[in-house]
């Protein structure tokens, strides 16, 4: 075979070979990155709760690339403060635990970018070894107290989460929950005509009541 065509076959293949291996290293590259990320679930996802009544969300961390062993995380769990109230954490997961509220801070940021919520709570582990959390994943970090307002109306209410910080190169993503409340106070109207023969004069009083009146207690409330 002549020697310019073999020198030609060699260079399309050298040329073959190193873009071959330009996109599979792009390739990689790029699903390395997909995978970069620290995420958070809230479970039970969903629940069904009465006012007066209390109940916890397990706050379940994963990560894309099943790498456990990272430098940490930062979250804020999100609430409507009008129905839920944060009774505490429990059950945290200790190493290199750094930081977790006690008390419910005001959302003027709107780190959840939910108008709805207007309370957080932030809990934050972080590893200066970078070995964080050695443990095998899914792993279940904390679990987020709440009771319902005696007071809620009823209706759906969201429990979002957000990220005060996640390890270098990586994002975070969150699942959220939603709390469906019951037995509260259900918003609506009284339409009629309601007479009181026997009284000639006096003030009548018009309240609503999550059941029936106290007996005894004067009547208070707003239609």
């Amino acid at each position: 075979m002549d020697r310019a065509v073999i020198k030609g076959m060699r260079i399309l293949l050298f040329l073959a070979v190193t873009a071959l291996m330009l996109f599979g290293a792009g390739a990689s590259f790029a699903l390395a990155q997909d995978n970069q990320i620290q995420s958070i679930e809230l479970l039970p996802s969903s629940s069904d709760e009465t006012a007066g009544s209390s109940f916890s969300l397990s706050v379940m961390y994963t990560v894309g690339n099943a790498d456990n062993t990272l430098t940490g995380i930062g979250i804020r769990i999100h609430f409507d403060s009008s129905k839920l109230q944060f009774t505490g954490f429990s059950n945290p997961f200790s190493n290199d635990l750094t930081a977790a509220d006690s008390i419910a801070q005001d959302d003027t940021q709107d780190y959840d970018n939910d108008v709805s919520t207007d309370k957080y709570v932030g809990i934050a582990w972080a590893s200066l070894g970078g070995d964080w959390p050695n443990e095998a994943l899914p792993l279940e970090l904390v679990q987020v107290g709440f009771g319902v307002n005696s007071q809620a109306t009823s209706g759906v209410t969201p429990v979002n989460v957000s990220f005060s910080s996640v390890a270098a190169g990586y994002t975070g993503d969150a699942t959220n929950a939603t709390v469906s409340v019951s037995g509260g106070i259900t918003t609506g109207s009284i339409t009629g005509m309601v007479s009181y023969p026997e009284y000639s004069t006096g003030t009548i009083y018009i309240g609503a009541y999550m059941t029936s009146p106290p007996s005894g207690s004067p009547v208070s409330g707003t239609l």
